[in-house]
């Protein structure tokens, strides 16, 4: 099936998706003067998300997200090989996940589409024939992503979207003077060069990863704390807390996300590796260029009690959602 664009729009929002990755290529929004602002970084073809493996633009990732040590887990009692594509730990579920696989489309409306893909016995190294869903939904100044999973043997089920936004524009220089606002009062800290949690729930207070109260990214980014070493910049999850709001605020254009979700965690990641990547509109993105608020489980989940589980039941329809809210400072 040939790679495709899907355009959903409202009076507040344009969106256009990519069947391949399941993909945000471009999301339009107004800013402070009613100017619309692409807000998201990524390709300026679509058949370069079919080799997606350095930055995950935009993408769904799938069947979990994040990193899981030593490439292996235990479910049900039975070990499960996974593909290493970082050193000897699996990122994102290998090289070729469902970030770089081309979706099936199951219904499409003016302002809502619905993605599927089957995952077989054994994909990626996990167990079960699973079925997801991605649907993406405008409405009116809300873009809601909704994560459905079925599969007939208890698995793993870790998706998110790796958008990485600049509400600047994505074309405008770094997100570091960008405010930024977590309702969490802990993090999960990580091992130096694995980036694997180790287990801990790691408080903020007097750390820079305390954003309880609204700050701008570089506030963060420019302490000394061996965390910050460990990742080039912030790459973490956040413990959120229940019902809280998170909160990303364009420095220039008064564009304000608010983000909501179901899901116990946000792996904030300020694109610290990105240098020279070429992207839409003949730009050259650079480090710091979007930041990045994958709603998800925790990272490594598997293989921490204390971490909230990943695990779904076979034959047990299961549901996630999170939503972005667009609205923008006045003038």
């Amino acid at each position: 099936m040939a790679v495709q664009t899907y355009l959903l729009e409202n009076e507040y929002l344009k969106l256009e998706l990519l069947n391949v990755g399941c993909a945000i290529h471009r999301l339009w929004v107004k800013d402070a003067n009613g100017k619309l602002r692409d807000v998201v970084l990524g390709y300026e073809k679509a058949t370069d998300y079919l080799s997606n493996s350095n930055t995950y633009f935009g993408v769904v990732v799938g069947r979990n997200a994040n990193r899981i040590a030593h490439s292996e887990v235990e479910i049900a009692g039975k070990i499960y090989s996974l593909e290493a594509n970082e050193g000897e730990n699996t990122l994102h579920s290998g090289l070729h996940g469902f970030h770089e696989r081309i979706w099936q489309v199951e219904k499409q409306e003016k302002t809502a589409v619905t993605f599927v893909l089957e995952s077989p016995h054994l994909d990626q190294g996990l167990p079960g024939n699973l079925v997801m869903k991605v649907c993406y939904q405008l409405i009116d100044n809300r873009l809601s992503i909704i994560y459905e999973g079925l599969s007939d043997a208890t698995t793993i089920f870790n998706p998110t979207n790796h958008a990485y936004f600049n509400l600047n524009g994505h074309n405008s220089g770094t997100i570091e003077n960008h405010q930024l606002q977590i309702p969490a009062q802990k993090i999960t800290p990580i091992i130096k060069d694995t980036l694997i949690p180790t287990g801990e729930l790691m408080p903020v207070t007097n750390t820079p990863f305390d954003f309880t109260q609204s700050k701008q990214v570089k506030q963060a980014l420019s302490q000394n704390h061996a965390q910050l070493q460990f990742a080039g910049g912030i790459d973490h999850n956040f413990v959120l807390e229940p019902e809280g709001e998170i909160q990303l605020i364009g420095d220039e254009s008064g564009i304000i996300l608010t983000v909501t979700t179901d899901l116990p965690g946000v792996q904030v990641y300020t694109g610290n590796f990105i240098e020279n990547e070429a992207g839409k509109d003949e730009s050259m993105y650079q480090k710091h260029a979007g930041i990045c608020l994958e709603t998800q489980f925790f990272p490594d989940s598997p293989h921490h009690e204390l971490f909230p589980s990943s695990l779904i039941n076979a034959r047990e329809s299961v549901k996630h959602w999170t939503t972005f809210t667009f609205t923008h400072q006045t003038k």
